[in-house]
């Protein structure tokens, strides 16, 4: 049986109608305690451990731990506007952020619950809509990683997401037999739409110990 690794948020990182940083010292929801080996991250991000998921990222209007139900987290509920689908051909890295990344779970290649030099892993966020309108130029989530050891490739793009859905979103990383135990590593979830970058977009920061 597949153990999800011990991993911490550091921080969910938001430009959507108002919601704030994770480490802002909020309390974490209801939405996912830790699990055993799991612990409070820094401002009330919930860390992954025992086979748990996060909390999640802030939501329109507001930021806390638990992930929500259909379309909102933590602060509100989304709710569609119009048609809740926004079909403007020329979106800016600004439109990104009716986006929110939140409940990271990563598992390792061989399934023991820690990743060691030399072994890769498998990484998923949701990729949540929170303000009700859409965006309907190829989403998707960007991964990044702050080692240069450690690679993160994505796997998922989509057509579009209409308002308060969400996705699942993969990625595939690889440690690579260089990188010492004990290096923690930053992963970055952003969204993103396909063939642009968008620093500034929302994102969330996850950290992973090399065993």
């Amino acid at each position: 049986m597949l153990r999800r690794l011990s991993v911490v948020v550091v921080a969910a990182v938001l430009g959507a109608c108002g919601g704030k940083a994770a480490d802002d010292g909020v309390e974490p929801g209801t939405g996912g305690a830790a699990g055993a080996g799991g612990s409070v991250a820094a401002g009330g991000a919930v860390a992954v451990g025992g086979g748990t998921s996060v909390g999640g990222a802030s939501g329109s209007g507001g930021s806390g731990g638990g992930s929500a139900g259909s379309g909102g987290s933590g602060g509100g509920e989304c709710v569609p506007k119009g048609d809740g689908w926004n079909s403007d051909p020329n979106p800016g890295c600004d439109d990104l952020d009716v986006l929110a990344i939140e409940s990271p779970t990563l598992v390792d290649d061989g399934g023991d619950g820690s990743v060691s030099p030399g072994e890769g892993f498998s990484l998923k966020v949701v990729l949540r809509e929170v303000a009700g309108v859409g965006f309907g130029m190829y989403p998707g989530v960007k991964f990044e990683s702050d080692q240069p050891g450690v690679s993160v490739q994505e796997n998922d793009w989509y057509y579009g997401i209409f308002a308060c859905a969400s996705y699942d979103a993969s990625a595939k990383g690889q440690v690579d037999a260089s990188v010492k135990p004990g290096t923690v590593v930053t992963l970055t979830a952003r969204a993103a739409m396909l063939n642009t970058d968008c620093p500034g977009a929302p994102a969330l920061k996850i950290q992973l110990t090399v065993k």
